[in-house]
């Protein structure tokens, strides 16, 4: 009987590294092949599968399997550190001529009755910038009873999940509401605009948007084009700008597409500042089985100092808390 249980856990476990070696496999081709893309998400849980099934073969004294499976967790690994910048050094001390700035992006879900709740708390409020995006009517009555704290405010509604809504405490110089593409029926848009809290400072180009979801399978295409046009907007900016680039990209950093992104920008992703990396979505997973599919982007004259999810009710994703120091 125990040799037939130990026979049916090897069988199994081999059949589960098969798997997942073609998981892996599949990741190197979400650029051609779309349907592939669904396989990069989850490549926290293949480090988690792959450090099981090596325990399970280090059981059944399987040594070929087991060597295979400690190289799939290392790679797994590697790749999970290397996309969430685990291994940078810390934020170095900040000069004296910078400044600071708080912002949060938060996709609210856009049926969210809830969003004054989130827009009340004191940390949210502490933020100098906050972008909510599937923003609706109950965003738009919570923001306008907060113009004494946030005076400056820019609204893009009726569009589906596609409506924005950014609150500041300084001004939105040189905004900017960009369609993505004049076919799109959706009518999706990239917003940019400059913040600074003091004239004499060099001011911040933030950018946002809200990419298509993946779902259904067509869409994915048009996510990626959606990148690829965000990358324009990026490289448009002014070169001797702070550059903040954030929302709901729909894609994990793991995913080539992303990366190509952040080649193309030279942007840097920001998942993790002194906390676990900020798994955003579904927020009502816990942290283990949640994706990281909202992003703040940077580059290098803004310097992190700290960055984390926090929830609200009823969104399923978490905010993404971030605050930075301006050179």
């Amino acid at each position: 009987m125990m040799t037939f249980i130990c026979r049916t856990i090897s069988f199994l476990a081999k059949a589960a590294t098969i798997a997942l070696v073609f998981c892996l496999l599949a990741c190197f081709g979400v650029t051609k092949i779309m349907w592939l893309n669904y396989f990069p998400p989850f490549m926290f849980q293949y480090f988690i599968g792959a450090a099981v099934l090596a325990l399970v073969f280090l059981g059944l004294r399987n040594l070929k399997w087991l060597l295979l499976c400690a190289f799939l967790t290392c790679a797994t690994g590697y790749e999970y550190i290397a996309a969430n910048n685990l291994l940078s050094s810390p934020p170095s001390v900040v000069s004296d001529d910078s400044y600071a700035l708080k912002i949060i992006s938060f996709n609210q879900l856009r049926y969210n009755k809830h969003v004054g709740t989130f827009l009340s708390r004191p940390d949210v409020q502490s933020a100098d910038v906050i972008v909510l995006l599937e923003a609706n009517k109950h965003s738009k009555e919570s923001a306008q009873k907060l113009k004494n704290i946030f005076p400056h405010q820019f609204m893009a509604l009726g569009l589906s999940s596609k409506s924005m809504i950014v609150l500041s405490k300084y001004p939105l110089e040189n905004l900017e509401r960009i369609r993505m593409f004049e076919d799109d029926p959706a009518e999706n848009f990239i917003v940019h605009f400059d913040v600074t809290p003091d004239t004499n400072n060099t001011p911040t180009r933030i950018i946002a948007l809200h990419t298509k979801a993946p779902i259904p399978y067509r869409r994915i295409a048009e996510r990626n084009t959606e990148l690829a046009r965000l990358s324009e907007v990026i490289n448009n900016a002014p070169k001797d700008r702070p550059i903040i680039a954030l929302g709901d990209f729909n894609i994990t950093p793991y995913n080539l597409n992303f990366k190509n992104l952040l080649k193309q920008t030279g942007l840097t992703s920001l998942h993790s500042v002194y906390n676990l990396p900020a798994h955003s979505w579904p927020s009502f997973s816990p942290w283990v089985l949640r994706f990281q599919i909202d992003h703040i982007l940077i580059n290098g004259r803004v310097q992190p100092i700290s960055l984390k999810a926090i929830k609200a009710d009823g969104s399923d994703h978490l905010a993404l808390s971030g605050s930075f120091a301006i050179e």
